[in-house]
């Protein structure tokens, strides 16, 4: 998704109807050192593969070796963005579930241990 906001972000910032090439999408994308890295040309293959992905999906569209956000690019992102909330909220969810749980279990033993040493005095 990293890819497709990089270019719906290009998009916005630049005036025009404009297309992009690889070399400005992967300086969003890595930043503007990937052409120094040791493994920049498999960067560059998985930029491709990615964009063309995001073709095939429909998302972004091919003029020549310039490419260019569709509208669809927006509703992929903004169902991305909800999965990523939903995903959150249950991450989020089942982390007070364990803590309830183990502090519902640990009253119970406390509960059990007084109840037990009660038994006992008589």
């Amino acid at each position: 998704m990293s890819v497709l906001d990089a270019i719906v972000r290009l998009y916005r910032e630049w005036d025009g109807d404009q297309a992009f090439s690889e070399y400005m999408i992967m300086n969003v994308v890595a930043g503007e050192l990937w052409i120094h890295h040791e493994d920049k040309s498999r960067m560059q293959k998985e930029l491709r593969l990615c964009l063309n992905s995001l073709i095939e999906n429909g998302d972004i569209a091919k003029t020549s070796d310039l490419y260019k956000p569709l509208g669809k690019a927006l509703n992929t992102l903004a169902e991305y963005n909800r999965t990523e909330r939903r995903y959150q909220e249950t991450i989020s969810s089942q982390n007070k579930m364990f803590w309830a749980t183990l502090f519902s279990a640990l009253a119970a033993m406390g509960s059990a241990y007084a109840a037990f040493k009660g038994l006992n005095i008589k």
